[in-house]
């Protein structure tokens, strides 16, 4: 009995790390997020390589960058404002963030989806007519 009260309290703490990390979109530091919970960062990551099988500091890098993809469709390539929006300190780091995780530049990846988003009305073009 005591070993399932124990796992509900581990997995209601990753619950609660995650719904914060969601709340603060990704920008929230592991320290202050174990701090929040009470118990020790080196704990928290324990806990979620077990319960998710990522960092929270990944998982952090993960709601910021869905961030990015949103604040796209408000700012279209005004990179200053999405960079300090979502708590880079320029432009340039998150241009290197973003080359990381897509492969490609934030250029090269709007390129590529006007590139679609045309391909695709072509098709639709010529399926319905």
């Amino acid at each position: 009995m005591q070993r399932i009260k124990q796992f509900k309290r581990h997995s209601l703490n990753v619950e609660k790390a995650v719904n914060t990390i969601h709340y603060h979109k990704g920008q929230i530091s592991v320290e202050d997020l174990a701090q929040n919970l009470k118990i020790s960062t080196r704990h928290l990551e324990r806990k979620f390589d077990e319960r998710i099988g990522l960092s929270p500091k990944q998982l952090c890098q993960i709601f910021c960058f869905k961030n990015i993809f949103y604040l796209l469709t408000q700012f279209p390539q005004d990179w200053a404002s999405i960079a300090l929006e979502c708590g880079y300190y320029d432009q340039a780091h998150l241009i290197r963030d973003f080359k990381r995780y897509m492969g490609l530049s934030p250029n090269a990846y709007i390129k590529r989806q006007r590139d679609l988003n045309q391909l695709s009305a072509a098709l639709n073009v010529q399926i319905t007519t």
